[in-house]
């Protein structure tokens, strides 16, 4: 405009103006010098940008690819394999009680490594996905900053002003299908890392499965163990109760006695007082016996204390209780002899023992045992063993 001829001025730009417009060049030139770098600056940026997430993209997927999945998969083979050696051996009926802990003992080792493992996989697998969608988010803001700051450096156009509210609808419209085209090329981009992350938690998913089975799997064998376990104290608790039922009739007493004279009157008897109890009627007996057989009758655990086992008079009365079942029909005297029969015992009846075994006056080899009957209440006398055979089996107490 300046240069162009006009009518004041035929002849060009007078002097008086030309340093005007020397000037209007120089801020023209800078301006557009700042706005190619500023161009250029922001293209470098977003270069780096991109190679950042694009290194980040890359650091993860190797991360994934390199967690350490054979040890993982070799401690769930191993909880597999001794589990089901333990059921195996569970099912095994010859094989002793120490013989299957140690089975068991194997097992337990076994799952303890793989539980303890186990966190650390998961905590992995839960940062890289984290990562993920923390890359995902910065792809979809970076290329949005990018439009928005190209947008900002265009000037203006004078037409863009003139676009009326139709067109300002269609902009709009067209604003949100470009956000969701960058959201979907943030997910496109980072496509491969998830692949290989849902893999790999499909794979951790499947390791857990495998656990989790052999643990129920194992169920079964626990039980068995179990079960042993439970024979074996009712055995001891039986021998137990034998020995302490022995010692107060050997005295001339019942075993409701036995509380009152081993507790001193108190509230609790101690294994160490059943212990000195037994002593002082020359029946030696183990203090390790004696501890599990109270402490299988507790109500409830013993707590934290070291010192000796003790038990109220209701959870003694389980220890010292004996009990049998009928094995052969029977008959129930009034008497130690055997006289008339009040009724006879069924099969199957539930016989709680009062005091004995003792031999019968007039039949040798016959031992009796006075007992009272679950069924009816009844007290009385029936025979335990004879030359005819048994008569009668022990039950576990239903109790302990």
């Amino acid at each position: 405009q300046h240069l162009a001829p006009t009518a004041d001025a035929p002849s060009g730009v007078e002097p008086k103006k030309f340093q005007q417009l020397r000037t209007a060049v120089g801020i023209a030139r800078f301006e557009v010098r700042a706005k190619k770098a500023k161009a250029e600056k922001a293209v470098k940026l977003k270069l780096e940008f991109q190679n950042h997430l694009k290194q980040r993209q890359q650091q993860m997927e190797k991360e994934t690819e390199e967690i350490a999945w054979a040890e993982l998969e070799k401690k769930i083979t191993d909880v597999e394999s001794t589990s089901a050696s333990f059921v195996k051996a569970a099912a095994d009926s010859t094989l002793s009680q120490d013989e299957l802990q140690k089975f068991e003992a194997n097992f337990d080792g076994a799952l303890q490594q793989t539980r303890t493992a186990l966190p650390g996989y998961v905590n992995q697998l839960r940062n890289l996905h984290q990562g993920a969608l923390e890359l995902t988010m910065k792809l979809a803001q970076g290329k949005e900053d990018g439009e928005v700051k190209e947008g900002k450096d265009e000037p203006m156009k004078e037409d863009s002003k003139e676009k009326d509210e139709k067109e300002a609808v269609k902009e709009d419209a067209k604003d949100g299908d470009a956000k969701d085209a960058k959201d979907g090329d943030a997910k496109d981009a980072l496509k491969p890392l998830k692949t290989k992350l849902q893999t790999a938690s499909l794979r951790l998913a499947k390791l857990e499965a495998r656990l989790v089975l052999s643990e129920r799997r194992a169920l079964e064998g626990r039980k068995v163990t179990a079960r042993i376990l439970a024979h074996k104290v009712e055995e001891l608790r039986l021998d137990v109760a034998c020995q302490l039922r022995r010692c107060i009739e050997q005295l001339g007493g019942k075993a409701t006695d036995l509380f009152q004279i081993i507790s001193k009157g108190t509230d609790e008897a101690s294994v160490e007082e059943a212990q000195v109890f037994l002593k002082e009627n020359n029946c030696e007996m183990e203090m390790e016996k004696l501890s599990k057989a109270f402490a299988a009758c507790k109500s409830t655990p013993q707590d934290g204390s070291t010192g000796p086992v003790k038990v109220t008079r209701e959870e003694f009365g389980r220890i010292i209780r004996v009990c049998y079942e009928v094995k052969e029909t029977v008959d129930f005297t009034e008497t130690l002899a055997n006289g008339p029969a009040m009724r006879t015992l069924q099969v199957g009846e539930v016989l709680e023992v009062q005091s004995g075994p003792r031999n019968e006056p007039s039949k040798e080899g016959t031992l009796r045992i006075q007992v009272r009957a679950q069924l009816d209440g009844a007290l009385g006398w029936v025979t335990l063993s004879s030359s005819e055979g048994e008569f009668l089996v022990k039950k576990p107490n239903p109790t302990s």
